[in-house]
């Protein structure tokens, strides 16, 4: 993502994922999106933990955390449903400007 996106009269800056999403929802208060990017922070906290999902980082190697074909059908398909209307969103959105 970009560091400063700019959004109507608003412009959101932020390098990581918290930053951006935190500033978006501020933004997008009792819209879909504002729940739907804390439904995606969720996602993304318990993927990314140790004692979570341990897929994106923290997975220890030793124990050989592992999720069978049906857990990652069903994070992958999360997740492209999440990006497919994010994008969505952002095309509104820009065509809104």
């Amino acid at each position: 993502m970009r560091e400063a996106a700019p959004h109507g009269t608003t412009t959101i800056e932020g390098k990581y994922f918290n930053k951006i999403v935190q500033e978006l929802r501020t933004h997008k208060r009792g819209q879909t999106i504002e729940q739907v990017l804390g439904w995606l922070t969720t996602l993304h906290g318990y993927l990314s933990s140790p004692t979570g999902g341990g897929v994106r980082h923290g997975a220890d190697l030793k124990s050989g955390i592992s999720i069978d074909a049906d857990e990652g059908r069903l994070y992958c398909n999360l997740i492209r449903s999440y990006v497919t209307f994010l994008i969505a969103e952002h095309d509104r959105m820009s065509r809104a400007q």
